[in-house]
């Protein structure tokens, strides 16, 4: 966590190299979470280097080094919201449909239930089901990238669906804002 510190420190004084070492810790975490998020790896990729570009030139609003992390990844994930919004207004007007259903309705509570699956998973399980099932990667890739055994990773991939389908098995309701 010093590391990060002090990396943060001297990006803020202008050194270049040090944000690039910052960007090579997170850089395949964020690839694997765009993947996941945009369904698509050429957007992933715009979705990752428009967060980088962004963080670069704001990172002075940085107040506390230890937060590096969560605070790319919540630029992030808003690049990828911004993203799916058009996605969402472009298969509207051309009447595709988002999901399964034709009905709007049965589509908005389809994608509530499985955000609301993916509330029961901590961060390193999302990360993996996202690998597995939204970017395509092996067991093996997933394990090098979260630095793994690839035997954890599909024991964990396994584990998170279970813990998926008995939350989407129990009917349970989250709020929603």
């Amino acid at each position: 966590m010093e590391e990060i510190q002090s990396l943060v420190k001297r990006v803020k004084k202008g050194d270049t190299d040090a944000f690039v070492t910052l960007y090579e810790t997170v850089y395949q975490d964020m690839y694997a979470y765009a993947c996941y998020m945009l369904r698509n790896r050429a957007d992933a990729e715009d979705a990752v280097s428009e967060t980088v570009t962004c963080a670069y030139e704001t990172i002075g609003k940085l107040r506390d080094a230890e937060k590096f992390r969560h605070w790319i990844f919540t630029i992030l994930a808003n690049q990828c919201r911004r993203k799916r919004k058009s996605y969402l207004r472009e298969q509207e007007a051309s009447g595709l449909e988002v999901y399964g259903s034709s009905d709007p309705m049965i589509q908005a509570e389809e994608k509530r239930d499985l955000e609301a699956a993916f509330t029961v998973l901590d961060e390193e399980e999302r990360l993996i089901v996202n690998g597995f099932i939204f970017a395509g990667y092996r067991g093996e890739e997933i394990a090098s990238c979260l630095k793994r055994k690839p035997s954890t990773i599909r024991s964990k991939y396994r584990r998170a669906l279970q813990k998926m389908r008995k939350y989407l098995e129990s009917g349970l309701e989250v709020e929603y804002e």
